[in-house]
C-alpha cells in the first residue's frame, strides 16, 4: 500500500519536486491513517452485527451494550455511525428530494438511513435509490437505529 501511495504522491507532486525521504514519511503516515480507519470501520460493523437489529429493533437493549463500552470506544463507534449516516445522505439526497423522490419526512429520512446501517455492512454497501424508495413506500424501517449510539 505504501508504494501505491508514494506513486500517487510522486505523480501529484511532480511540479514541487519533493524529496524521496519526504515522500516516504508522508506515505507512511497516510498508510497508517488508512489502516486505523479500516480497523475502526471493521470494529463498527462488528458491533452492528452483534447488535442484532434485524432480529430485534430494541434500541434500548443495544444502547445498553453501547454504554458498557469505554468512552473512547463509544466515541469511535458514534463517529463511525455518523460518518456512514452522512455518507448515505450525501449519496442519496438528490434521490430523496428529486423526482420520483423517496417519500419520507426529514425524520423519516434519518430513520431510513439509520435502518440501512443497522442491517449491516453488506446491506449498506449494496443499497440503491430504488431500494430506499421501496423501503420508504412499504414503511420497511424502524425508529431508529441511531438511538443505539446515544450516551449521557
Amino acid at each position: 500500500m505504501k508504494n501505491q501511495i508514494k506513486s500517487i504522491l510522486k505523480e501529484y507532486t511532480k511540479v514541487t519536486a519533493i524529496k524521496e525521504s519526504t515522500l516516504d514519511i508522508i506515505a507512511e503516515k497516510i498508510e497508517k491513517n488508512l489502516l486505523i480507519k479500516q480497523s475502526l470501520e471493521a470494529k463498527f460493523w462488528k458491533f452492528v452485527e452483534k447488535a442484532g437489529w434485524l432480529n430485534d429493533q430494541n434500541y434500548t437493549r443495544i444502547n445498553k451494550k453501547f454504554k458498557s463500552l469505554s468512552k473512547e470506544e463509544q466515541k469511535e463507534l458514534s463517529d463511525a455511525f455518523n460518518k456512514f449516516h452522512e455518507d448515505l445522505y450525501d449519496e442519496y439526497k438528490k434521490d430523496w428530494i428529486g423526482t420520483p423522490g423517496i417519500e419520507v419526512s426529514d425524520d423519516g429520512w434519518s430513520d431510513l438511513r439509520a435502518e440501512v446501517i443497522g442491517r449491516g455492512k453488506n446491506f449498506y454497501d449494496n443499497i440503491s435509490a430504488e431500494q430506499l424508495r421501496e423501503m420508504a413506500l412499504n414503511r420497511d424501517y424502524k425508529e431508529s437505529f441511531s438511538y443505539c449510539f446515544h450516551s449521557l
